[in-house]
């Protein structure tokens, strides 16, 4: 089996689609490619994604997102969007330990512009801390602790922007030209539902399975 960087997509790619076609599960591809098991929300958000109800208003990576896509779809693209790898391999230079996840567009939001990530001793420790920079991947950069987990931070950051947007649309001053559009408020509601419906499938995974 072909040796793998997780500074080099291909790699990662190639190994992820060897492991599908010998029969393994999404986890274990994933642990064949990082070393260590992944949380029950990179799968269900694996899911969202695939079927085209992840939140919107974010950029996702290419690992470990495209190595989760299953045979019958195509399986993982040989090469990465290349829109984003190259911030994630500078994450990578810059710390090695983490797992580029995501970045939420606008500054408007509590975590926009952040990459957020994994860190590989919290996956081996069972925890899905979500670690990120914000807008500065410059030399020297240091990654922060943002929440518990992708759902939580994502949640706290479409709810606060829901929050907002509801009270701006609901001013007498959101008139004429400039003002908040209701379709606007709808779409931060919908990737909020989304994030809330990420939530709904993480508790159902974790949900003790039922013996005939």
């Amino acid at each position: 089996m072909t040796e793998v960087r997780r500074d080099d997509y291909a790699s990662m790619s190639a190994r992820a689609r060897a492991l599908l076609e010998a029969g393994n599960s999404q986890d274990e591809v994933l642990r064949g490619c990082y070393g260590v098991p992944f949380p029950d929300e990179t799968f269900a958000m694996a899911e969202l994604i695939a079927e085209d109800k992840e939140p919107g208003n974010g950029l996702y990576t290419n690992r470990p997102w495209k190595l989760l896509i299953p045979l019958d779809r195509g399986g993982p693209p040989a090469e990465p969007t290349p829109l984003i790898d190259g911030d994630e391999k500078r994450v990578f230079g810059l710390d090695s330990s983490l797992v580029p996840l995501m970045v939420l567009y606008g500054e408007y939001y509590e975590y926009g512009g952040v990459m957020l990530c994994y860190r590989l001793e919290e996956l081996e420790a069972r925890r899905s801390t979500i670690f990120g920079f914000q807008s500065d991947l410059s030399d020297g950069a240091v990654a922060k602790r943002y929440g518990d987990s992708l759902a939580a931070v994502l949640h706290a950051s479409f709810a606060d922007s829901v929050r907002r947007l509801e009270k701006e649309y609901a001013s007498p001053n959101n008139r004429g030209a400039g003002s908040l559009d209701k379709f606007e408020l709808d779409g931060e509601r919908k990737n909020l539902a989304c994030v809330d419906e990420l939530i709904r499938r993480v508790a159902e995974r974790k949900r003790p399975k039922l013996v005939p």
